[in-house]
């Protein structure tokens, strides 16, 4: 998946399989799925966050790996701002509310690591 912020001389588009396509500087790259600048953190937790909450309960490990150059929006997308939450909060929110509606008692054991890495 990729998440696609402006300045951006990509497009974007579906080819004869629907396939989401990004062509950027003479390369193509087919991707699951293509979020543009006008798709919210929500939208993002919509097509992410679920399947990987749900999987976590399922007892698999999981990892939300964001990369991208300097103003990509990657701390947008997991940190927010004071107006609109990141993907870390919505995520354990999600979480939370899961594990409340769990049918049947279970103990579990989260841990969780942020990490920024620059270079």
């Amino acid at each position: 998946m990729a998440r696609i912020r402006p300045p951006s001389n990509c497009i974007i588009y579906r080819d004869e399989r629907n396939s989401n396509v990004l062509h950027c500087a003479d390369r193509e790259h087919i991707l699951d799925h293509i979020f543009t600048a006008e798709d919210t953190n929500d939208d993002i937790l919509q097509k992410v966050g679920y399947e990987l909450v749900s999987n976590t309960l399922e007892g698999y490990n999981s990892t939300l790996f964001v990369y991208g150059h300097t103003g990509s929006g990657k701390t947008f997308t997991m940190n927010g701002t004071m107006h609109e939450e990141g993907l870390i909060y919505k995520t354990f929110k999600l979480l939370h509310k899961m594990l409340q509606n769990q049918e049947k008692y279970e103990c579990y054991s989260i841990k969780m690591s942020y990490i920024e890495i620059y270079n």
